[in-house]
């Protein structure tokens, strides 16, 4: 999960089914948990804290029994690094975002290479697979000169509140997950990264 697992009362919106943050866990859960017990690992990133407090998203975490990336054990991540099929990953809530839709690609491509130049100057083999959330707008973006290499920004898991109107032009919001398949990998090695969405009407 990357972050904001749960709205809470953000910007002051009253707009959703409930203003209570036990509400908004309750309904995660009720959301969630099918999957989980499907899952033989689950991870969490931790999103804003005007969405999810100081540390909701660590409590999540443990209540799932989540896997760990840090020293301390259960807890929810600032970022995810991982090797999976010989594909360096990375996976964090946060990234630049843009209200004009026709430089909404821009983020995505500035953050693949500052992930990319960061990991290398640290020492560490750079992302080939970045998966960004902050934005909530579900687009896949992939980058033949940087690696190759694919990026995501997962899509939101409700519809815009008036806070979302007063800085956007109105229009339909897609709320759903991102699909990774490691078992459909193509000449380069990555995965196939495909949107699962739903359209919901402004």
């Amino acid at each position: 999960v990357n972050g904001d697992a749960i709205e809470g009362f953000n910007h002051k919106a009253t707009e959703v089914l409930g203003v209570t943050p036990s509400d908004h866990f309750q309904m995660f859960l009720d959301v969630f948990d099918p999957i989980a017990k499907k899952a033989n690992r689950v991870w969490f990133t931790r999103g804003t804290e005007a969405h999810t407090g100081a540390a909701s998203e660590d409590g999540i975490a443990k209540y799932y029994r989540a896997c760990s990336v840090t020293r301390e054990p259960l807890l929810a991540a600032d970022a995810i690094h991982m090797k999976r099929e010989g594909v360096p990953c990375a996976f964090a809530h946060h990234m630049p975002t843009t209200s004009r839709e026709w430089l909404k690609a821009t983020p995505m491509g500035t953050s693949l290479a500052q992930y990319q130049l960061a990991r290398a100057r640290g020492g560490h083999e750079p992302p080939r697979l970045l998966g960004l959330a902050h934005s909530h707008v579900c687009r896949v973006y992939r980058d033949e000169s940087a690696g190759p290499a694919i990026v995501f920004v997962t899509p939101a898991w409700q519809g815009p509140t008036r806070y979302t109107h007063r800085l956007m032009i109105p229009t339909d919001v897609t709320v759903g997950a991102v699909l990774i398949d490691w078992g459909t990998l193509d000449g380069n090695g990555l995965p196939a990264v495909t949107p699962w969405t739903r359209s919901l009407k402004s």
